[in-house]
């Protein structure tokens, strides 16, 4: 053991968590997988829809349990805006500022044509919502719930 182990395994490497959603939401853009391939996850950040769209709910339920959110997808930008479903009724609800994984699953090109961004056209599920934090020794996000 050298000075400073203190009894860690070599191996051992701190969970960086961040201080919030966004700021790892942040990173994930700067950094993390940003290309849009069909059915391929990226990372994604819960908008409250009440201040993006005037709506008396932040996510909605849907009648068959499923959630209905407002994400903003990793890019290199900053992130683009859809709205997404839950991939079941399953998993935790869903709040402003969690971290998802959204899957795009088909392009929509009437609905690119009518934003005028073409990564708007994409429709997709939300499969996970996952931890805040990377582990320095995995490439997988830690999830917190499948959906």
């Amino acid at each position: 053991m050298g000075l400073f182990s203190r009894g860690k395994k070599k191996n051992d490497s701190p969970i960086l968590p961040f201080k919030s959603g966004e700021a790892f939401f942040e990173m994930q853009c700067k950094y993390g997988f940003t290309k849009i391939v069909r059915e391929q996850g990226i990372c994604a950040i819960v908008l409250d829809a009440t201040k993006e769209f005037g709506v008396p709910v932040a996510v909605k339920v849907q009648p068959n349990g499923c959630q209905l959110a407002t994400l903003r997808v990793a890019s290199e930008d900053g992130g683009f805006i859809v709205l997404a479903e839950t991939a079941s009724a399953e998993g935790d609800r869903l709040n402003p500022g969690d971290i998802v994984i959204w899957v795009p699953m088909s392009h929509m090109a009437a609905m690119a044509e009518r934003t005028g961004d073409h990564r708007q056209g994409w429709v997709g599920l939300i499969i996970a919502k996952v931890a805040p934090e990377i582990d320095p020794n995995s490439k997988e996000f830690r999830v917190l719930c499948n959906f």
